[in-house]
């Protein structure tokens, strides 16, 4: 009697977790995309902060440069 009744629980707990896993696979039909696009988007604005951090000196002498050489053509004129 006790084993039939063991082996009436375990089978009871098997069709619950199975049970549990296909409402969570129901459940997360977009979810998880949605999810997946957020994580993109956050480490795509980390990037561009990270980069535009590290190439600002570079992007100021450039543009230093180029205004140098726009004075100097207006003052030939």
């Amino acid at each position: 009697m006790k084993k039939k009744l063991k082996e009436m629980m375990e089978y009871v707990w098997i069709r619950i977790r199975i049970g549990f896993q296909a409402f969570l696979l129901k459940r997360d039909r977009g979810e998880s995309h949605v999810i997946t696009v957020i994580a993109m988007c956050v480490i795509g604005v980390a990037l561009v902060l990270v980069l535009s951090a590290a190439l600002k000196p570079v992007i100021l002498s450039l543009c230093s440069d180029l205004e140098e050489k726009i004075t100097s053509m207006f003052q030939g004129l």
